[in-house]
């Protein structure tokens, strides 16, 4: 398994952009670039197979987020992997107010319902589904986060007729093999948490299934 290289989770290209637009910077980083725009108090993410071929899957995420400038009224969504990555979305923040297109990923822009200020706490949802992703024998599944952080959890939910064979948790050069455990209803599930990840790190889980 080879290593997972550290990378920005927006690209150069992408963050020139926001910090020459005035619409961009003002909507997601209305002091600048110095700070971050907030911090995320916790992250817990669910991806769900729901099929033994990998042809439909579900993420949902919760995140409570904490602002650090005032003004801001937008926040952006990365997506990325195999397959057809939306073909539903919804977040409790907002509606989606634009797309950028990254080097491979896709950068949501959430408008939010009201401008926020600094010491503002805010919890979204977010869902969307996936579709032809999952479909080798092997696959992975990563988070790459690009604001600080307290507490990343993340699980991967395998349908009955397809348990989990073996997960590694690889971060750089590091890997973890992750326990597959058994739920009441007969699915498999393998879990990772960790206190203060590194941003722009990637954390990915590779599975045989």
């Amino acid at each position: 398994m080879s290593q997972i290289l550290n990378r920005p989770v927006v690209s150069p290209s992408i963050y020139a952009l926001i910090l020459t637009s005035p619409n961009l910077r003002q909507a997601l980083i209305p002091e600048g670039p110095l700070s971050s725009p907030y911090e995320v108090l916790s992250y817990q993410g669910t991806l769900t197979l729901h099929d033994k071929k990998g042809t439909k899957a579900t993420f949902e995420r919760t995140q409570q987020v904490r602002f650090e400038q005032d003004g801001v009224s937008a926040i952006l969504d990365h997506i990325w992997g195999d397959g057809v990555l939306i073909t539903n979305y919804y977040n409790s923040a907002g509606s989606i107010e634009d797309s950028f297109k990254d080097q491979g990923c896709r950068h949501l822009m959430i408008e939010l319902r009201k401008r926020m200020s600094r010491g503002q706490a805010l919890e979204f949802k977010a869902e969307r589904t996936i579709m032809e992703g999952f479909k080798g024998q092997e696959n992975w599944w990563e988070i790459n986060i690009d604001h600080p952080v307290h507490q990343l959890e993340n699980s991967i939910i395998f349908p009955k007729t397809r348990s989990c064979q073996e997960a590694i948790l690889q971060s750089g050069d590091k890997q973890t093999a992750l326990p597959v455990i058994r739920l009441s209803d007969g699915r498999a599930v393998v879990r990772f948490s960790i206190a203060k990840p590194f941003a722009g790190i990637p954390y990915r889980v590779s599975w045989k299934w």
